[in-house]
Protein backbone atom coordinates (compact mmCIF):
# COMPACT_ATOMS: atom_id res chain seq x y z
CA UNK A 1 0.00 0.00 0.00
CA UNK A 2 1.37 3.34 -0.79
CA UNK A 3 2.22 5.21 2.80
CA UNK A 4 0.28 8.30 1.28
CA UNK A 5 -3.51 6.54 2.20
CA UNK A 6 -1.77 5.63 5.16
CA UNK A 7 -2.59 9.32 6.53
CA UNK A 8 -6.00 9.19 5.37
CA UNK A 9 -7.02 5.62 6.55
CA UNK A 10 -6.12 6.89 10.19
CA UNK A 11 -8.06 9.98 9.61
CA UNK A 12 -11.20 7.80 8.67
CA UNK A 13 -10.61 5.49 11.77
CA UNK A 14 -10.48 8.73 13.69
CA UNK A 15 -13.55 10.33 12.58
CA UNK A 16 -15.11 7.24 12.69
CA UNK A 17 -14.47 6.55 16.32
CA UNK A 18 -14.77 10.56 17.79
CA UNK A 19 -17.52 11.80 15.29
CA UNK A 20 -19.98 8.93 15.00
CA UNK A 21 -21.30 7.50 11.97
CA UNK A 22 -21.55 9.44 7.71
CA UNK A 23 -23.90 7.86 5.50
CA UNK A 24 -21.64 8.24 2.85
CA UNK A 25 -18.43 6.98 4.52
CA UNK A 26 -20.43 3.90 5.90
CA UNK A 27 -22.43 3.07 2.59
CA UNK A 28 -18.74 2.89 0.96
CA UNK A 29 -16.70 0.92 3.61
CA UNK A 30 -19.85 -1.33 4.00
CA UNK A 31 -18.73 -5.09 3.46
CA UNK A 32 -22.45 -5.78 2.31
CA UNK A 33 -23.91 -4.25 -1.34
CA UNK A 34 -26.46 -2.36 -0.67
CA UNK A 35 -29.80 -3.75 -1.47
CA UNK A 36 -27.80 -6.65 -2.85
CA UNK A 37 -26.57 -7.73 -6.37
CA UNK A 38 -28.72 -8.80 -9.61
CA UNK A 39 -26.99 -10.64 -12.38
CA UNK A 40 -28.79 -9.42 -15.24
CA UNK A 41 -28.01 -12.92 -17.19
CA UNK A 42 -30.71 -14.10 -14.70
CA UNK A 43 -34.59 -13.99 -16.29
CA UNK A 44 -35.09 -11.08 -13.23
CA UNK A 45 -31.97 -9.40 -14.43
CA UNK A 46 -33.10 -9.43 -17.93
CA UNK A 47 -36.17 -8.02 -16.89
CA UNK A 48 -34.44 -5.68 -14.64
CA UNK A 49 -32.27 -4.28 -17.42
CA UNK A 50 -35.31 -3.82 -19.72
CA UNK A 51 -37.17 -1.76 -17.19
CA UNK A 52 -35.17 0.40 -16.74
CA UNK A 53 -35.03 1.19 -20.56
CA UNK A 54 -38.95 2.45 -20.68
CA UNK A 55 -39.63 5.48 -21.50
CA UNK A 56 -40.91 6.65 -18.26
CA UNK A 57 -37.66 6.05 -16.77
CA UNK A 58 -35.89 8.29 -19.15
CA UNK A 59 -34.06 11.77 -17.85
CA UNK A 60 -35.67 14.58 -19.61
CA UNK A 61 -32.75 16.01 -20.29
CA UNK A 62 -29.86 14.76 -22.74
CA UNK A 63 -26.43 15.64 -24.13
CA UNK A 64 -26.81 16.20 -28.03
CA UNK A 65 -24.21 14.13 -28.99
CA UNK A 66 -23.86 12.90 -32.74
CA UNK A 67 -24.22 9.39 -31.65
CA UNK A 68 -26.73 7.29 -29.75
CA UNK A 69 -26.22 5.89 -26.71
CA UNK A 70 -26.18 2.07 -26.33
CA UNK A 71 -28.57 0.17 -24.31
CA UNK A 72 -25.92 -0.09 -21.72
CA UNK A 73 -25.01 3.13 -21.25
CA UNK A 74 -29.13 4.37 -20.94
CA UNK A 75 -29.27 1.29 -18.38
CA UNK A 76 -26.35 2.75 -15.91
CA UNK A 77 -27.82 6.33 -16.04
CA UNK A 78 -31.01 5.53 -16.05
CA UNK A 79 -30.72 3.00 -12.82
CA UNK A 80 -28.25 5.39 -10.95
CA UNK A 81 -30.94 8.12 -11.36
CA UNK A 82 -33.54 5.82 -9.61
CA UNK A 83 -31.01 4.65 -7.09
CA UNK A 84 -30.75 8.12 -5.78
CA UNK A 85 -34.53 9.56 -6.72
CA UNK A 86 -33.07 11.84 -9.19
CA UNK A 87 -35.66 11.27 -11.55
CA UNK A 88 -38.45 13.14 -9.04
CA UNK A 89 -36.37 16.20 -9.27
CA UNK A 90 -37.41 16.15 -5.73
CA UNK A 91 -35.10 17.24 -2.63
CA UNK A 92 -32.84 14.34 -4.53
CA UNK A 93 -29.39 16.21 -3.14
CA UNK A 94 -30.14 14.86 0.25
CA UNK A 95 -29.67 11.01 -1.16
CA UNK A 96 -26.22 10.11 -0.74
CA UNK A 97 -24.09 6.90 -2.23
CA UNK A 98 -22.25 5.57 -4.30
CA UNK A 99 -22.82 4.32 -8.58
CA UNK A 100 -19.48 2.29 -9.82
CA UNK A 101 -19.59 1.98 -13.59
CA UNK A 102 -17.20 -0.31 -14.88
CA UNK A 103 -15.60 -0.42 -18.35
CA UNK A 104 -12.53 -1.11 -20.48
CA UNK A 105 -10.82 2.59 -21.98
CA UNK A 106 -12.58 3.67 -24.80
CA UNK A 107 -15.47 2.08 -24.26
CA UNK A 108 -18.22 5.30 -23.29
CA UNK A 109 -17.60 6.14 -20.01
CA UNK A 110 -16.86 9.70 -20.97
CA UNK A 111 -20.24 9.86 -22.86
CA UNK A 112 -22.03 8.69 -19.71
CA UNK A 113 -20.39 11.17 -17.43
CA UNK A 114 -21.70 13.80 -20.49
CA UNK A 115 -25.26 12.77 -20.21
CA UNK A 116 -25.27 12.48 -16.88
CA UNK A 117 -24.10 16.25 -16.55
CA UNK A 118 -26.91 17.17 -19.03
CA UNK A 119 -29.63 15.45 -16.86
CA UNK A 120 -28.12 17.02 -13.66
CA UNK A 121 -28.35 20.46 -15.38
CA UNK A 122 -31.99 19.42 -17.06
CA UNK A 123 -33.33 18.81 -13.30
CA UNK A 124 -31.08 21.86 -12.01
CA UNK A 125 -33.28 23.92 -14.62
CA UNK A 126 -37.01 22.25 -13.76
CA UNK A 127 -36.24 23.12 -10.11
CA UNK A 128 -35.65 26.83 -11.05
CA UNK A 129 -38.68 26.60 -13.39
CA UNK A 130 -40.58 26.26 -9.97
CA UNK A 131 -40.16 29.57 -8.79
CA UNK A 132 -40.68 33.02 -9.50
CA UNK A 133 -37.77 35.35 -10.37
CA UNK A 134 -37.52 36.79 -6.65
CA UNK A 135 -37.19 33.45 -5.03
CA UNK A 136 -34.25 32.79 -6.64
CA UNK A 137 -32.16 34.64 -3.79
CA UNK A 138 -33.12 35.27 -0.49
CA UNK A 139 -31.78 37.45 1.42
CA UNK A 140 -28.73 37.65 -1.12
CA UNK A 141 -27.95 33.86 -1.01
CA UNK A 142 -29.10 31.31 -4.03
CA UNK A 143 -31.92 29.29 -2.81
CA UNK A 144 -31.61 26.47 -0.96
CA UNK A 145 -33.46 24.30 -3.37
CA UNK A 146 -31.09 24.99 -6.02
CA UNK A 147 -28.68 23.64 -3.95
CA UNK A 148 -26.56 20.30 -4.84
CA UNK A 149 -26.99 20.39 -8.89
CA UNK A 150 -23.45 21.34 -8.90
CA UNK A 151 -21.07 18.36 -10.18
CA UNK A 152 -17.55 17.63 -9.86
CA UNK A 153 -15.28 15.62 -11.35
CA UNK A 154 -12.06 14.14 -9.69
CA UNK A 155 -9.40 11.56 -11.03
CA UNK A 156 -6.26 10.29 -10.11
CA UNK A 157 -5.27 11.34 -13.36
CA UNK A 158 -5.35 15.70 -13.50
CA UNK A 159 -5.53 15.35 -17.62
CA UNK A 160 -8.75 12.62 -17.79
CA UNK A 161 -10.35 15.09 -15.63
CA UNK A 162 -9.25 18.33 -17.77
CA UNK A 163 -9.81 16.72 -20.66
CA UNK A 164 -13.46 16.00 -19.57
CA UNK A 165 -13.82 19.61 -18.44
CA UNK A 166 -13.06 20.58 -21.82
CA UNK A 167 -15.24 18.10 -24.07
CA UNK A 168 -18.21 19.27 -22.38
CA UNK A 169 -18.05 22.32 -24.09
CA UNK A 170 -16.66 21.02 -26.91
CA UNK A 171 -18.75 21.48 -30.60
CA UNK A 172 -17.19 18.98 -32.31
CA UNK A 173 -19.21 16.15 -30.75
CA UNK A 174 -22.42 17.78 -30.88
CA UNK A 175 -25.41 16.83 -33.28
CA UNK A 176 -24.77 18.73 -36.41
CA UNK A 177 -28.47 19.02 -36.47
CA UNK A 178 -28.44 20.60 -32.53
CA UNK A 179 -25.53 22.82 -32.52
CA UNK A 180 -27.04 25.85 -34.70
CA UNK A 181 -29.84 25.54 -31.96
CA UNK A 182 -27.32 25.75 -29.10
CA UNK A 183 -25.70 28.38 -30.57
CA UNK A 184 -28.96 30.20 -30.99
CA UNK A 185 -29.18 29.83 -27.37
CA UNK A 186 -25.74 31.41 -26.41
CA UNK A 187 -25.23 29.94 -23.24
CA UNK A 188 -22.21 31.79 -22.80
CA UNK A 189 -20.31 30.59 -26.05
CA UNK A 190 -18.52 33.71 -26.83
CA UNK A 191 -17.43 33.83 -23.30
CA UNK A 192 -16.21 30.20 -22.86
CA UNK A 193 -14.77 30.07 -26.05
CA UNK A 194 -12.28 33.41 -24.49
CA UNK A 195 -11.56 31.17 -21.84
CA UNK A 196 -10.64 27.81 -23.64
CA UNK A 197 -9.54 28.87 -26.54
CA UNK A 198 -10.96 27.60 -29.20
CA UNK A 199 -14.53 27.83 -30.36
CA UNK A 200 -17.22 26.23 -27.57
CA UNK A 201 -20.74 26.29 -27.36
CA UNK A 202 -21.21 26.62 -24.51
CA UNK A 203 -20.12 27.42 -20.79
CA UNK A 204 -20.55 24.21 -19.30
CA UNK A 205 -17.61 22.83 -17.39
CA UNK A 206 -13.86 24.20 -16.08
CA UNK A 207 -10.38 23.07 -15.24
CA UNK A 208 -10.18 23.67 -11.36
CA UNK A 209 -8.10 21.80 -8.86
CA UNK A 210 -5.12 22.91 -8.85
CA UNK A 211 -3.75 27.18 -7.88
CA UNK A 212 -2.65 27.55 -11.97
CA UNK A 213 -6.42 26.46 -12.95
CA UNK A 214 -8.19 28.79 -10.97
CA UNK A 215 -6.28 31.28 -11.49
CA UNK A 216 -6.98 30.95 -15.33
CA UNK A 217 -10.41 30.83 -14.51
CA UNK A 218 -10.94 33.89 -12.78
CA UNK A 219 -8.65 36.04 -15.05
CA UNK A 220 -9.89 34.10 -18.63
CA UNK A 221 -13.73 33.75 -17.57
CA UNK A 222 -14.93 35.96 -14.91
CA UNK A 223 -12.73 39.08 -15.57
CA UNK A 224 -12.35 41.89 -18.25
CA UNK A 225 -9.20 42.03 -20.38
CA UNK A 226 -8.47 46.23 -20.32
CA UNK A 227 -6.72 47.79 -23.47
CA UNK A 228 -5.00 49.75 -20.63
CA UNK A 229 -2.29 47.41 -18.78
CA UNK A 230 -3.38 44.92 -21.06
CA UNK A 231 -3.21 45.64 -24.63
CA UNK A 232 -1.37 42.79 -26.50
CA UNK A 233 -3.97 40.69 -24.84
CA UNK A 234 -6.96 43.01 -25.65
CA UNK A 235 -6.01 43.36 -29.51
CA UNK A 236 -5.63 39.35 -29.94
CA UNK A 237 -9.45 38.83 -28.06
CA UNK A 238 -10.92 41.67 -29.56
CA UNK A 239 -10.56 40.62 -33.21
CA UNK A 240 -11.11 37.00 -32.24
CA UNK A 241 -14.73 38.35 -29.99
CA UNK A 242 -15.69 41.69 -31.28
CA UNK A 243 -19.09 40.89 -29.59
CA UNK A 244 -17.59 41.03 -26.07
CA UNK A 245 -16.04 44.22 -26.45
CA UNK A 246 -17.62 47.23 -24.61
CA UNK A 247 -16.14 51.13 -25.18
CA UNK A 248 -17.12 52.67 -21.70
CA UNK A 249 -16.04 56.41 -20.60
CA UNK A 250 -13.28 57.01 -22.81
CA UNK A 251 -11.90 52.80 -22.26
CA UNK A 252 -11.85 49.78 -23.25
CA UNK A 253 -12.45 45.78 -22.55
CA UNK A 254 -13.04 42.69 -23.44
CA UNK A 255 -16.04 41.66 -21.35
CA UNK A 256 -15.37 38.53 -18.78
CA UNK A 257 -18.49 36.88 -17.43
CA UNK A 258 -19.57 39.08 -14.79
CA UNK A 259 -19.71 42.26 -16.90
CA UNK A 260 -21.14 39.91 -19.14
CA UNK A 261 -23.87 39.42 -16.80
CA UNK A 262 -24.33 43.54 -16.37
CA UNK A 263 -24.26 44.33 -19.81
CA UNK A 264 -27.08 41.92 -20.87
CA UNK A 265 -28.77 42.07 -17.81
CA UNK A 266 -31.97 43.90 -19.66
CA UNK A 267 -32.28 41.70 -22.57
CA UNK A 268 -32.41 38.06 -20.26
CA UNK A 269 -36.12 37.63 -19.21
CA UNK A 270 -36.69 34.87 -16.46
CA UNK A 271 -40.26 34.90 -16.90
CA UNK A 272 -40.11 34.44 -20.78
CA UNK A 273 -37.15 31.88 -20.89
CA UNK A 274 -39.13 29.83 -17.74
CA UNK A 275 -42.13 30.07 -20.17
CA UNK A 276 -40.31 28.75 -23.05
CA UNK A 277 -38.59 26.15 -21.17
CA UNK A 278 -41.89 24.73 -19.34
CA UNK A 279 -43.35 24.63 -22.86
CA UNK A 280 -40.60 22.44 -24.12
CA UNK A 281 -41.39 20.02 -21.40
CA UNK A 282 -44.40 19.86 -22.30
CA UNK A 283 -44.24 19.25 -25.58
CA UNK A 284 -42.11 16.70 -24.45
CA UNK A 285 -44.55 15.01 -22.11
CA UNK A 286 -47.21 15.06 -24.96
CA UNK A 287 -44.86 13.02 -26.99
CA UNK A 288 -44.13 10.50 -24.49
CA UNK A 289 -47.88 10.16 -24.72
CA UNK A 290 -48.73 9.73 -28.03
CA UNK A 291 -46.12 7.20 -28.35
CA UNK A 292 -47.20 5.11 -25.52
CA UNK A 293 -47.49 1.56 -25.84
CA UNK A 294 -48.38 -1.53 -24.22
CA UNK A 295 -45.08 -2.05 -22.41
CA UNK A 296 -46.05 -5.32 -20.23
CA UNK A 297 -47.00 -6.91 -23.56
CA UNK A 298 -43.60 -6.09 -25.15
CA UNK A 299 -41.67 -7.06 -21.66
CA UNK A 300 -43.19 -10.50 -21.55
CA UNK A 301 -42.97 -11.31 -24.99
CA UNK A 302 -39.19 -10.37 -24.33
CA UNK A 303 -39.20 -12.58 -21.56
CA UNK A 304 -40.44 -15.29 -23.76
CA UNK A 305 -38.09 -14.44 -26.43
CA UNK A 306 -35.04 -14.44 -24.02
CA UNK A 307 -36.14 -18.37 -23.07
CA UNK A 308 -36.49 -19.00 -26.35
CA UNK A 309 -33.05 -17.80 -27.12
CA UNK A 310 -30.84 -19.81 -24.42
CA UNK A 311 -32.52 -22.74 -25.66
CA UNK A 312 -32.70 -22.96 -29.09
CA UNK A 313 -29.86 -23.94 -31.31
CA UNK A 314 -30.67 -23.33 -34.74
CA UNK A 315 -29.18 -20.06 -36.19
CA UNK A 316 -31.58 -18.66 -38.51
CA UNK A 317 -34.35 -18.81 -35.76
CA UNK A 318 -31.37 -17.24 -33.32
CA UNK A 319 -31.14 -14.33 -35.98
CA UNK A 320 -34.92 -13.86 -35.81
CA UNK A 321 -35.22 -14.36 -32.30
CA UNK A 322 -32.08 -11.39 -32.29
CA UNK A 323 -33.59 -9.20 -34.45
CA UNK A 324 -37.54 -8.98 -32.57
CA UNK A 325 -35.68 -8.34 -29.10
CA UNK A 326 -33.75 -5.70 -30.88
CA UNK A 327 -36.86 -4.42 -31.97
CA UNK A 328 -38.37 -4.30 -28.42
CA UNK A 329 -35.49 -2.86 -27.10
CA UNK A 330 -35.66 0.20 -29.49
CA UNK A 331 -39.52 0.10 -28.93
CA UNK A 332 -39.20 0.47 -24.69
CA UNK A 333 -36.43 2.51 -25.38
CA UNK A 334 -38.25 5.07 -27.31
CA UNK A 335 -35.56 4.50 -30.27
CA UNK A 336 -38.17 3.09 -32.77
CA UNK A 337 -39.31 6.51 -33.09
CA UNK A 338 -38.12 9.98 -33.77
CA UNK A 339 -37.99 11.87 -30.85
CA UNK A 340 -38.37 15.94 -30.89
CA UNK A 341 -35.19 17.96 -30.17
CA UNK A 342 -36.32 19.47 -27.17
Amino acid sequence: MHSFYIDSIRGIGLYSKEEGSNDLLDSYLATDAVGGRIDLRSEYGREFFASNLQKSEFCAGSFPLKARLNDSQNFAINSAFKRFDLASKDDFWQNTGFYAINRAPGTGKTTILKEMCASIFTARAMELAKLDESEITINGLLNPRLYGFDMTIFSSNNLAVENVSAELSNPDDIDENLLGKLLDVDYFSSIASKYWGKKSWGAFGFRLGNSENIKKFVYDFCCNVNEAGQAEKFDELSKLYPELVIESDEKRYVMGFRSFLYENRGSMSFEGTKKEFLATLKELDEFLKEQKIDERALKDEQAELFSKLTSNTDPQEIKTIAARLKEINDLLSGKASKTPNV
